[in-house]
């Protein structure tokens, strides 16, 4: 589903069904655009996920590094993601954070 509008948050957990694909480098490129504070990644090919995301953030080297913390999680429970993200700084009243499937 290219071209679909992601809402902006602090943290976003990227549930990654379908792995490495055209799609799931669209979405962290834009996501990386929106500049949250942390990007966790979860489900297949999470841990690769992660280091395009963390390459995109430093880019060609002719731009300032985009500063996100980005983590993988291939090998634990959907509900350990969900509350490391939660848990992850103090939030802000209200604050939440988005789920993107790819």
């Amino acid at each position: 589903m290219l071209g679909r509008q992601i809402k902006k948050a602090e943290k976003y957990i990227v549930v990654s069904k379908a792995g490495k694909t055209p799609e799931a480098i669209k979405v962290i490129q834009d996501l990386v655009r929106l500049g949250p504070r942390l990007i966790a990644f979860y489900g297949k090919d999470s841990a690769e996920l992660e280091t395009i995301c963390d390459l995109e953030c430093v880019g060609d080297g002719l731009e300032p590094i985009i500063e996100i913390t980005t983590t993988s999680h291939p090998d634990e429970s959907f509900e350990d993601v969900t509350n490391m993200v939660e848990l992850w700084e103090i939030q802000k009243i209200g604050e939440t954070f988005e789920l993107v499937e790819v």
